[in-house]
């Protein structure tokens, strides 16, 4: 079985974080996947990975549970690859953020 990944670090980074979906910037981080092939196999009242959670405000997240707005989890994948980055960058890893960085700037040659 496949150990669930915790980073209170990286939840600490997620409430610095404003609300996904109506810009609040009083948050609390969402794990909004639990299951994700190689990541996570949470099962049912189980949080997923840390790294999978999004920040909310507690406002969205009655909505979203209250069945007012819908998010795919692709959204929620490309949500949680944002603030993962942004992460990164926080945190100064210079390669990596380089990587990112040529790639793009490399796109834009187009």
């Amino acid at each position: 079985m496949i150990k669930t990944m915790r980073d209170p670090k990286y939840l600490d980074f997620i409430r610095s974080r404003a609300c996904s979906f109506c810009g609040n910037p009083i948050t609390d981080p969402h794990h909004a996947i639990r299951r994700l092939r190689g990541l996570s196999e949470a099962g049912l009242g189980q949080k997923g990975p840390d790294y999978l959670a999004i920040p909310i405000c507690r406002k969205s997240h009655r909505e979203f549970h209250d069945g007012k707005f819908t998010i795919d989890r692709g959204e929620i994948l490309e949500i949680c690859l944002t603030n993962l980055i942004c992460y990164v960058q926080k945190l100064n890893f210079p390669s990596l953020v380089q990587k990112i960085n040529a790639g793009r700037e490399e796109n834009s040659g187009e």
